[in-house]
């Protein structure tokens, strides 16, 4: 695959040669590689911009901003339970005493390890978190 993305941007700076309006052009070659795919080209051109595309970048009207709400993180029952039988394995600790970790680290499995590890090597988790 070979494509091109192209645009204007302004620069950023206190100069007035930084804060002019330049264009760019940016190349891509792109391969199959395994299951995915790899950029084996990767080109960049920038330059002062024109008259011309001056003139059209000060007709271009602004986009408003709008809000979209984000991916949701609200993980179903199915994933919570693979969850917990994955931190069972992990820590040796009793189904009850995984969940209720996962749960009150908001279901983010790093995070629960670290806290778990922190409990764990300070010696604050009950016995009975380990009794199946």
């Amino acid at each position: 695959m070979n494509f091109t993305v192209s645009g204007v941007f302004r620069g950023v700076g206190k100069t007035k040669h930084k804060q002019q309006l330049w264009t760019f052009s940016r190349g891509f070659v792109v391969v199959p590689q395994g299951l995915g795919f790899s950029v084996v080209n990767d080109s960049l051109f920038i330059s002062v911009a024109s008259h011309s595309q001056v003139e059209a970048y000060k007709l271009t009207p602004v986009p408003s901003p709008i809000s979209s709400p984000g991916p949701s993180t609200e993980k179903s029952v199915i994933e919570k339970k693979q969850m917990v039988e994955q931190f069972m394995r992990q820590t040796g600790m009793n189904e009850s005493f995984s969940a209720k970790c996962l749960e009150e680290n908001e279901w983010d499995y790093q995070k629960s390890a670290l806290v778990f590890n922190e409990l764990n090597m300070s010696s604050l988790i009950p016995s009975e978190a380990f009794q199946k």
